[in-house]
């Protein structure tokens, strides 16, 4: 979970920076995707590490 966080805020932070510069428009667009993806592989292993803890029993 702190690699998709740590992850999470790079992103964000390449998207901010491409978005602010003109030339870098695209690191901007790819900041975003990336983003995104890395949001979605996140609730997919979280909701993957709940639905795997709900069969088991102490």
């Amino acid at each position: 979970m702190k690699t998709v966080i740590v992850l999470v805020v790079l992103w964000a932070v390449l998207s901010i920076v491409g978005f602010a510069l003109k030339g870098l428009f695209w690191l901007g667009v790819i900041g975003i995707v990336l983003l995104l993806g890395t949001i979605v592989f996140g609730a997919v292993r979280r909701s993957g590490n709940k639905a795997r803890n709900a069969g088991r029993t102490n």
